[in-house]
């Protein structure tokens, strides 16, 4: 099952859960930045068709920038069985 079905399933949780201020994380600022880039507010249930952008969004606050095409994030959404549409194979 994923993170959503078990009651993880707003970007305050999943930040908190997964980037705790015990860890030294900077988690009040990191959930500002995803919700500002997603246009989510923090405490929204997330729905499967906001997946993309809060990846997106995370992605770049923990590296500064996205790097990966919009295939490699569609590919990951769907081997997480996070969407059921299913894309193509990346070109070798």
């Amino acid at each position: 099952k994923t993170q959503l079905t078990k009651r993880i399933n707003t970007l305050r949780l999943i930040i908190t859960k997964y980037a705790p201020p015990s860890d030294s994380n900077p988690t009040t600022s990191y959930i500002a930045n995803v919700a500002a880039w997603t246009g989510i507010d923090a405490d929204t249930v997330l729905q499967n068709s906001n997946l993309k952008a809060v990846a997106v969004a995370i992605i770049h606050e923990e590296q500064g920038s996205c790097p990966y095409g919009q295939d490699v994030i569609n590919r990951a959404l769907f081997l997480a069985r996070l969407t059921s549409t299913p894309y193509p194979e990346p070109a070798a």
